[in-house]
C-alpha cells in the first residue's frame, strides 16, 4: 500500500485546523411551520429548514455562543430566555467543546503517527 502524499496530508490537516479555530453554538427556539414547495417536496436538510424558519414570526435565537481559538468568547442571550433554555444551551456548548477536543486529539494522534 502506497503512503499518502505528505503535501496532501499537510493540506488536509491545515484545513481541519482551520475548522477547529472556533466553536459556535446557536440555540433556536420557536415553532417551525414546514411547508412543501411548488413541487410538493418538503425540505429535509437542517440548514434549509432553519433558513426558512428564520422568516417566521414564532422562531428566534434564544442563545448563541462563539469561542475563538485564543479563548475569547462572545455570548448572546435573548431577553426572554428561561433558566431551562440557558441550562440547555450551556450543556450544548459543553458537548460541542468535548466533540472539538476529541477531533483535536484525533489530529494530534494522526500527526504523531506521521512523524514516527
Amino acid at each position: 500500500m502506497a503512503k499518502p502524499d505528505f503535501k496532501n496530508v499537510l493540506s488536509n490537516i491545515a484545513d481541519g485546523i482551520k475548522d477547529l479555530s472556533s466553536l459556535e453554538v446557536i440555540t433556536y427556539k420557536g415553532i417551525i411551520a414546514i411547508e412543501s414547495g411548488g413541487d410538493g417536496a418538503v425540505p429535509d436538510k437542517f440548514n434549509t429548514i432553519i433558513e426558512n424558519a428564520k422568516m417566521q414570526a414564532d422562531f428566534k435565537i434564544a442563545a448563541c455562543t462563539y469561542v475563538a481559538l485564543d479563548g475569547d468568547m462572545k455570548v448572546f442571550y435573548d431577553q426572554d430566555i428561561t433558566s431551562a433554555d440557558m441550562e440547555a444551551h450551556h450543556e450544548l456548548v459543553n458537548i460541542a467543546r468535548q466533540n472539538r477536543q476529541a477531533v483535536v486529539d484525533l489530529f494530534k494522534d494522526a500527526i504523531t503517527d506521521l512523524v514516527k
